[in-house]
């Protein structure tokens, strides 16, 4: 199975799990990688890099896994994240501030890639009626999603298969 990755879910295993003291965790982490099976969008490398100083533990790692950090490259995300933005609910997703500043957004980027791989898209996100969320998104567009402890989940069976 392939699964996609958000910021938020991202930023929380590099914040709480470390290598030295969770190496069973990374080693599934960096199978999962190895084997294409755990993939985002460059617009998550791009936030997680302005969320980190340049010196820190977490922009080593994220160095190490860039090859995951994929730019749209199928027609079909691109038409998938128009899609997503027509909706006028989900437009409220992109802040004025990203924009004015050239800030990225990753979600609609998130779901398409996750649509057009038939991936799981790993979020910690909630699912909120009328919100301008990645599990409102993924439930539009029939795309699968868990949460943060179901990722941790996968992981701790995965070097086990």
């Amino acid at each position: 199975m392939k699964y996609v990755i958000d910021t938020n879910a991202l930023r929380t295993f590099f914040r709480f799990y470390f290598r030295e003291t969770t190496p069973d965790l990374y080693k599934s982490f960096d199978k999962m990688i190895e084997n294409n099976e755990l993939i985002s969008v460059k617009e998550v490398y791009n936030e997680m890099e302005r969320q980190h100083q340049k010196d820190s533990e977490v922009l080593k790692e994220l160095k190490n896994i860039k090859h995951i950090f994929l730019e749209p490259t199928k027609e079909e995300e691109i038409d998938i994240v128009q899609e997503i933005y027509k909706n006028i609910n989900f437009q409220n997703n992109i802040k004025e501030k990203n924009i004015l500043e050239g800030k990225p957004v990753a979600d609609a980027l998130l779901v398409a890639k996750a649509k057009t791989e038939n991936a799981i898209l790993i979020t910690s996100e909630n699912f909120s009626p009328n919100a301008a969320k990645v599990p409102n998104m993924c439930a539009k567009y029939g795309i699968k999603y868990i949460d943060y402890k179901q990722f941790l989940i996968v992981l701790k069976g995965y070097c086990k298969i």
